[in-house]
């Protein structure tokens, strides 16, 4: 692997490019960010990298001081130049200097992978042609899977033009087929995956299913996309993957990737298709069967079902149910995660759902229900927008039904805790104004209304939180600090009882004196005998 160093002091540029292409299958990987010139040149020392793309005009040191700091030490750098317009004949400077190439902002992710391309490419010149020729050119097919299968595989005419010439793969003649190798993990699996470690994990998937793919197919072109190995094949007239040929790969990737630990493999299989406009059957017949494999506790191949079984009727499912289990958790602060997963495992069993589509219907319902929750609890904006994208996520990458639903109820279990403890702070601000204001002010003839309108709150609302939050009221709550008052200045021997009573707030010395006996089982002058 290429490493990778990305310096710009805007942080939100060094995300864009960071996020801008997979670095990982142009074989690249990015090291280290900074965010001015030392901190660049001092990474460069440290990491030793191949490729550098660096703003021109940063604090500490710019574009050209740390091209020549760099070239100094003798380090072996690619540097690409990110400008601004006005900054166009400074680039230029710079590429005398030895930069490879030069960006002008905002920066375009086409642009940005012509020149990642001549740079890997330039690299392989240097070290090894052949096999850097034959990355790139993996790199080619990764994209070019990528981008079919996110649309669907619904093909234009430049998509047709572009495989026909670039990978022999033409409208007619052949057949052509979508395949899945779907590597999963258990929660604890995944989290003791390191940082990488799941490329080269599927990597090694890849090199076990290769041998299987190219056997077959004229043609096979692999793209990534989170723990999913995707592949356009393409086949001899009337060709394709079979159960059995599929069964061949999932037992070959199975047994390489066990070696790291108990995944679980599957083979999703889309139809095969005669007419190269008709990609996109096999595309969502696959994308079904990946779905699918909710339903098989272990792993196997999942062929696509029927096109007329890919959608299901929408379900009833009991909302109030639910809308009670979260009120009665919330109100009483009972075990979140026990309540979801309850709600969950007991609507499966009572709906005997079978369909994946059905069974994401009840994920999206208990994550719209809990979204309504977080509202009332003060969310909203970005924050509910994130729940849902996990939500999604946890349907998308649930392997089981067991999975699935782990995943889903932790995503939620999650937001709506970290809902109560805002609203917790939230609702503790103004119980702490009050305290400030009463030792502040309890020398004075204050009340609940003064001190309401001290935090901004209704005194009736300030009065429950008050009580709730405390365990006692406000007006006890005074008394009871004006009396721990008085007994400091009593055992001090400071003044006369009517001049402790007027210190802390009390103007007649005989209601004082009542209340203090009441309160303490002692008279002033007792307490100050025996504590003075």
């Amino acid at each position: 692997m290429l490493k990778l160093i990305i310096a710009d002091d805007e942080h939100r540029v060094c995300q864009l490019i960071e996020k801008l292409l997979p670095w990982e299958e142009y074989g690249i990987q990015v090291v280290g960010k900074a965010y001015n010139g030392l901190e660049a040149l001092e990474l460069i020392r440290r990491e030793k990298p191949e490729i550098v793309i660096t703003d021109i005009r940063m604090p500490g040191l710019d574009g050209l001081a740390l091209i020549g700091k760099s070239r100094e030490a003798e380090e072996d750098t690619s540097f690409i130049l990110v400008s601004g317009h006005r900054d166009f004949e400074y680039a230029q400077n710079a590429i005398k200097h030895g930069a490879e190439d030069y960006l002008l902002k905002p920066v375009s992710k086409d642009e940005m992978a012509r020149i990642i391309r001549k740079v890997v490419a330039k690299r392989g010149r240097m070290e090894d042609k052949d096999r850097m020729a034959k990355a790139l050119e993996n790199v080619l097919k990764a994209q070019c899977t990528r981008e079919l299968l996110e649309k669907g595989c619904r093909l234009g005419d430049r998509d047709l033009e572009r495989l026909e010439k670039d990978y022999g793969i033409g409208p007619d003649g052949g057949s052509t087929q979508v395949a899945l190798v779907q590597v999963d993990a258990s929660l604890e699996l995944e989290a003791r995956e390191a940082p990488g470690f799941l490329e080269g994990l599927l990597e090694k998937a890849a090199s076990a299913a290769r041998p299987h793919l190219e056997e077959k197919a004229l043609q096979v072109l692999q793209g990534r996309e989170g723990r999913t190995l995707q592949y356009i094949l393409h086949f001899p007239e009337g060709g394709r993957l079979d159960r059995h040929q599929a069964e061949r790969i999932q037992q070959a990737v199975a047994a390489k990737v066990e070696e790291y630990g108990p995944y679980r493999v599957f083979v999703c299989l889309g139809e095969a298709v005669d007419r190269l406009r008709d990609l996109h059957r096999s595309c969502a017949g696959a994308a079904f069967a990946r779905m699918d494999r909710i339903f098989q506790n272990k792993g196997g191949v999942v062929p696509a079902r029927e096109e007329g079984q890919w959608t299901a009727p929408a379900l009833s499912i009991p909302l109030q149910e639910l809308e009670g289990v979260l009120a009665r958790m919330l109100e009483q602060e009972e075990d979140l995660r026990k309540g979801l997963e309850g709600f969950y495992r007991s609507t499966l069993e009572r709906m005997g759902l079978s369909h994946p589509a059905q069974v994401h219907q009840l994920g999206r319902a208990m994550t719209d229900q809990v979204l309504e929750r977080l509202s009332g609890l003060g969310v909203g904006g970005l924050p509910l927008e994130g729940v849902r994208v996990r939500a999604q996520e946890a349907l998308d990458l649930g392997s089981s039904l067991q999975d699935l639903g782990d995943r889903l109820c932790g995503v939620l279990e999650k937001a709506l805790r970290e809902a109560l403890a805002s609203r917790k702070v939230q609702d503790y601000r103004p119980i702490r104004i009050v305290k400030e204001y009463i030792e502040e002010r309890y020398r004075e003839n204050i009340s609940l209304e003064s001190a309401a309108r001290e935090a901004g709150f209704n005194p009736v609302y300030l009065s429950a939180l008050f009580k709730k939050e405390t365990g006692i009221n406000f007006k006890d709550y005074l008394v009871r600090r004006r009396l721990e008052k008085a007994k400091e200045l009593l055992a001090a021997g400071d003044g006369t009882v009517q001049q402790v009573a007027e210190a802390v707030g009390y103007k007649d010395a005989r209601h004082f004196s009542r209340l203090f006996t009441k309160t303490v089982g002692l008279t002033p002058n007792e307490y100050r005998r025996i504590y003075g």
